[in-house]
């Protein structure tokens, strides 16, 4: 199984090269898992005690509340602030003055982005059941031809998507086991391992996700990046929480190569999130082609 089914894109030249240097910064690290697992492997008590982190985690979230949910929208603003990002041409088409309404189908991984001011005020671009699409403003979507998909938008969505639903989705992987605890930006934390495949392969990604003790609040996840980039890993740090509709959610992603010491190392890019949205956003705006049905739902109900 592919966590998410990310979908291979095409690489310009530039990117080639950035994806050289990626490699270089994160030490061509294919396994995340911490030392202890792969010296003794996976035991059932770790895996037991993982696995009630990550519930304990989820019901913190709102998870009776998330399950409610058929879909979700967040106004934001997503900006990328690294000569990493620039040179491997991995941003999406946004500027960081953008303002932007990110809308998806709790579960799965279809979703729309919606520009909220400057030229494209109106226009979105979007996926629906792995195929994307454009729209001007007060027009129909426009889905792309099977061999012409936009390779960015089907990437960026469902990984953006995926993230900001780890603490629902995370509990269900095969593969789990308690690691350790572990001091945070100065609060106690466990940690907790999340795999489809307990050796790394290439066809499944690792999450090594940070688990407030005290809040049970997800605070850092450490994951590998199979399809998209092959050996490369990323950290997404999630901070400044706000209950909303008895859910949890945060208003800050900061995205890194390395997991983050502190909270004021560089971003490759950071997401500002305010006026979260549930079942606000009709759903025919998330699946406006009837006859494309949804992307495979995430079992995680």
């Amino acid at each position: 199984m592919r966590v998410p089914p990310y979908r291979q894109p095409a690489r310009s030249r530039v990117a080639v090269v950035g994806y050289a240097l990626l490699l270089i910064l994160t030490g061509c690290l294919r396994d995340i898992r911490p030392d202890s697992l792969r010296e003794h492997g996976f035991t059932e008590n770790a895996e037991e005690r993982g696995r009630q982190v990550l519930r304990e985690s989820a019901e913190a979230h709102g998870i009776a509340r998330w399950r409610e949910t058929h879909t979700v929208a967040v106004r934001m603003r997503d900006d990328w602030d690294s000569v990493i990002a620039t040179v491997m041409g991995v941003a999406p088409d946004w500027d960081v003055e953008d303002l932007l309404d990110l809308r998806w189908g709790r579960g799965t991984f279809d979703g729309s982005v919606v520009y909220l001011n400057g030229d494209r005020r109106g226009d979105r671009i979007g996926l629906q059941n792995w195929r994307s699409y454009e729209a001007r403003s007060g027009t129909a979507p426009q889905f792309h031809e099977d061999d012409d998909q936009d390779e960015d938008t089907a990437f960026i969505i469902p990984a953006v998507v995926y993230l900001l639903e780890l603490p629902y989705r995370l509990p269900n992987a095969p593969v789990i086991a308690y690691v350790d605890e572990q001091e945070l930006f100065g609060r106690r934390v466990h940690r907790v391992l999340a795999a489809w495949e307990e050796e790394p392969t290439s066809e499944s990604d690792q999450f090594l996700v940070s688990i407030d003790a005290e809040t049970h609040l997800l605070t850092m996840a450490e994951y590998t990046v199979r399809d998209q980039f092959g050996f490369a890993r990323g950290t997404s740090t999630f901070t400044r929480y706000q209950r909303v509709h008895g859910i949890q959610v945060p208003r800050r992603m900061a995205v890194t190569t390395r997991p983050r010491e502190n909270h004021d190392n560089r971003y490759t890019h950071r997401m500002v999130m305010w006026n979260w949205r549930f079942d606000e956003i009709a759903p025919e705006a998330v699946w406006p082609n009837p006859a494309l049905g949804r992307s495979e739902d995430a079992k995680n109900d």
